[in-house]
């Protein structure tokens, strides 16, 4: 435009990010470029989050160049409405937890600029995630995770021990595992994060105690076991299984207290078994669903369970089973049955510290009680989750494979 005030004023900013630039024309009729000025962008950032009734909802702050504004285009998915309430600033939708969320505000200038007709000119702030409260660790929620106290998991990332504070959905502390100036690789930890085991200079491992951070390394180990490709288990109190070459005469599964460098050799065989699991006691171990007790004075296994096994991380000889859509609870020595449910859904994960289980159905998840099955709270979901998906419930938590966090209410 073109004005012989010393002022100008823009009626069809509304925010947007832009530059202005003042040219001078002398009474010769020469030009000269005065200056320019660069507004950066000031439309409002879109936020979802999720009210006490636990929908969804979108919010941005009031645009303050308001008396400027005429309306709004909405664009939610494939859905677009207006309005000409410039005090709009809240969406309530009908996303469920990990729906993916495109919502577009599309602001219109009540005085568009020269060339526009009405309502044809418009400046738009976007959002695009998931429903749900990220908590990245990094690009992927690292599993598995392992639940430390009834407010805290950990999982081994980045040759540290992360640990992630579920009140404030925060990483809240990073414990480095270094020997000698040797960063350990491929650490496993123990049910209630108290130990982990791993790698140090080839052939050599490492068990690691959390709490003193005291180290007790084991030499020429993974010439025997074939690298940390294969599994290691370790219990709380130091005791943990190796596993030998699987195609050797020689393959074995031992027991091994790395504390006392003493081995129980529970059992023994020419393959290695595809379900392994020790207790956080270290006095429990099974291999695929035959039972041993450190304590026994025979070396023959003292119970058969088939299916998913675990042990409670809060008592170690108690033992879940799942098989075949029945959930049953064992006392493992003397062994015993102590009770037994349906669970027709997907399990995903126990809670100890709550005793309460997390599953997934016909879009759905659903918390069950570990005392007897019954259904405590369901999360409608758009999807039906599947069993090849990981979904976690830890105190009242859920977190998604993707690292999205629902609380549950």
């Amino acid at each position: 435009c073109t004005t012989h005030d010393l002022n100008f004023v823009d009626s069809s900013y509304v925010g947007q990010s832009t530059y202005y630039t003042v040219y001078v024309k002398k009474k010769d009729g020469y030009t000269i470029d005065w200056g320019s000025l660069y507004m950066s962008n000031n439309l409002s950032v879109i936020h979802l989050n999720i009210n006490d009734n636990n929908e969804y909802c979108l919010w941005w702050n009031k645009n303050p160049y308001y008396k400027a504004v005429n309306g709004f285009t909405f664009k939610l998915g494939a859905t677009t409405w207006q309005s000409t309430n410039i005090n709009d600033t809240l969406i309530k939708t009908n996303l469920h937890f990990k729906d993916y969320c495109d919502f577009t505000v599309s602001v219109i200038p009540k005085y568009p600029s020269k060339g526009y007709q009405p309502g044809t000119q418009t400046y738009s702030m976007s959002f695009g995630d998931y429903a749900g409260i990220p908590v990245r660790i990094t690009s992927y929620w690292y599993t598995p995770m392992v639940q430390i106290s009834k407010d805290l998991v950990a999982c081994y990332y980045n040759d540290s021990i992360q640990k992630f504070q579920l009140s404030t959905l925060k990483f809240i502390s990073k414990q480095p595992l270094i020997y000698n100036g040797i960063k350990v690789s491929g650490a496993t930890l123990s049910p209630n994060g108290k130990f982990a085991f791993g790698g140090i200079v080839y052939p050599n491992c490492v068990a690691i105690n959390l709490e003193t951070n005291q180290f007790y390394v084991f030499k020429d180990m993974l010439t025997y076991t074939g690298g940390l490709s294969q599994s290691f288990y370790i219990s709380d109190v130091g005791i943990g299984i190796i596993m030998g070459f699987s195609g050797f005469e020689n393959a074995f599964e031992t027991a091994y207290d790395y504390v006392h460098n003493q081995a129980y050799r529970y059992h023994s065989s020419k393959y290695i078994a595809g379900k392994t699991l020790i207790s956080p006691d270290g006095q429990f171990y099974i291999t695929d669903g035959y039972g041993y007790y450190k304590n026994n004075n025979s070396s023959n296994y003292i119970f058969y369970v088939a299916g998913r096994f675990e042990f409670f991380t809060d008592d170690s000889n108690k033992l879940m089973v799942l098989n075949n859509s029945k959930m049953t609870i064992y006392q493992c020595f003397p062994f015993t049955k102590l009770q037994e449910f349906d669970v027709p859904e997907i399990v995903y994960n126990i809670d100890y510290f709550n005793k309460e289980f997390l599953c997934g159905s016909t879009k759905m998840l659903r918390i069950r009680s570990l005392q007897d099955g019954s259904i405590i709270k369901d999360i409608p979901m758009t999807i039906t989750p599947q069993s090849t998906a990981n979904y976690f419930l830890y105190n009242h938590v859920i977190v998604s494979e993707n690292q999205y966090a629902y609380q549950v209410k």
